[in-house]
């Protein structure tokens, strides 16, 4: 049995996380949101943690305002650079191995064919930034680690996408979504049943971490603009509206967004022997969880 800790509990995927947790009755689940752990303070971090005999730590803490971390620069820093350096400096001395997730906004290089993890990082924005750091100061701390990169990131809790167009339709005919940014909306059950699938497997003795650690790209598969993604949200909501496809010059927003963020996740499909789901059926189970909600 191994014991397993996830910060940022509180967050959507923390919350998938602590549900998909039922599933492995073969290990401890230990939960931090940001009030039980601030990971921004080291000796916090030690003080809490000291506390268990803790096997893997899942860092799910993060700060994801994209817009809003343009006016809070050191804030989104000391969450996604110093506190995810805080961890792995933790873990590296405790012997812990750290799966951290990161982001599709690292790579933003014009590259319009499915990103490769060795593909150039050329983070823009102080969100992407921040987490571009964060992942190198991880690296520089520690070797038994886990990055997974993901993308377009939704669920039924928490703020995201999904939730904010379906409260942005009420009430009204029409609405506008850019077209021209692509990527894979990716359902956060997902992610955190793939990744405690890994984490089983290398408690199990399936995977070594010494061969496995490294940056992986995990995303649902298949393509969408937000277009595609809010036009197929509506119809499983069964919300009439008439949807207007708009290019991103014309939704300004206080930081920019990649324009393609399609994964090439043969890395973590090779290594690990599975692949997650099409988007689509991602969203299936979403609404599934919606309704049951």
């Amino acid at each position: 049995m191994s014991t397993i800790a996830v910060t940022g509990a509180s967050g959507q995927l923390g919350q998938q996380f602590n549900f998909m947790s039922q599933f492995y009755p073969l290990h401890d689940f230990i939960f931090f949101d940001s009030e039980e752990i601030d990971i921004t303070i080291e000796s916090v971090i030690s003080k809490t943690l000291d506390e268990y005999d803790i096997d893997f730590l899942i860092n799910c803490a993060a700060y994801t305002l994209v817009d809003q971390a343009e006016q809070e620069e050191d804030k989104a820093y000391r969450i996604n650079a110093d506190g995810v350096e805080n961890l792995a400096r933790y873990c590296h001395k405790e012997n812990i191995i750290l799966l951290h997730f990161s982001s599709d906004y690292v790579y933003h290089n014009e590259l319009n064919r499915p990103l490769r993890e060795t593909d150039p990082t050329t983070p823009k924005g102080v969100y992407a930034r921040s987490k571009m750091e964060g992942e190198r100061r991880l690296i520089a701390e520690m070797d038994n680690y886990l990055i997974f990169r993901i993308s377009w990131l939704y669920s039924s809790y928490g703020s995201n996408f999904l939730k904010s167009i379906m409260k942005a339709a009420h009430g009204r005919d029409s609405l506008q979504i850019v077209y021209d940014q692509i990527g894979s909306p990716t359902y956060a059950r997902d992610i955190a049943s793939k990744s405690l699938r890994v984490v089983d497997g290398l408690a199990e003795g399936l995977f070594d971490i010494k061969s496995t650690a490294g940056i992986y790209n995990v995303a649902n598969a298949g393509v969408a603009s937000w277009y595609d993604f809010g036009l197929q949200i509506f119809e499983r909501a069964n919300i009439k509206i008439k949807v207007d496809p708009i290019l991103s010059a014309e939704y300004k927003t206080a930081a920019v967004r990649p324009t393609y963020s399609v994964f090439d996740q043969s890395k973590f499909n090779d290594t690990f022997g599975f692949s997650l789901n099409h988007w689509l059926r991602g969203l299936d189970k979403c609404f599934k969880a919606l309704n049951e909600d």
